[in-house]
């Protein structure tokens, strides 16, 4: 796995395909898909990482082990580091059974409101190194 491509030896097609986001699911047996019609099964998610190059999966259900095995597998997968990610703002929890649940986003931008510190503090225990949140996305 390469983690700083010299993007001049990219072709075209791997570096459009870098811009892409899979949806798919944490699970690590396709007979656990939820959604088949909108998630790949593993096969097709094998493909579009190594063969096509795309840039990222964003998983959306399974356990937490599950989750920490996929996402391992998926990385093994490509050969350009993939941009893991989920929709998580209220915890890995929210997605991912046997994780933590935390307060949203929102929560947090209100106790930084009177206590700056206390929120800095709140966020690094919970692990945030940032919040990548839509600015539309509202409680």
């Amino acid at each position: 796995m390469t983690l700083f491509p010299d993007l001049a030896t990219l072709p075209l097609d791997r570096l459009v395909a870098q811009l892409f986001v899979v949806r798919a699911s944490g699970h690590l047996f396709d007979g656990q898909i939820r959604y088949p019609a909108w998630e790949p099964n593993r096969e097709a998610l094998q493909t579009l990482i190594a063969d096509r190059g795309i840039g990222g999966v964003l998983l959306i259900d399974g356990s937490a082990p599950e989750v920490a095995l996929r996402t391992q597998e998926l990385q093994e997968q490509a050969a350009i580091p993939l941009l893991i990610c989920a929709d998580i703002e209220e915890g890995v929890g929210q997605r991912f059974a046997g994780a933590s649940h935390l307060p949203p986003l929102m929560a947090l931008g209100s106790i930084a409101r009177e206590d700056r510190e206390l929120a800095v503090k709140l966020a690094r225990d919970m692990g945030a190194r940032d919040g990548t949140g839509s600015v539309g996305d509202r409680d």
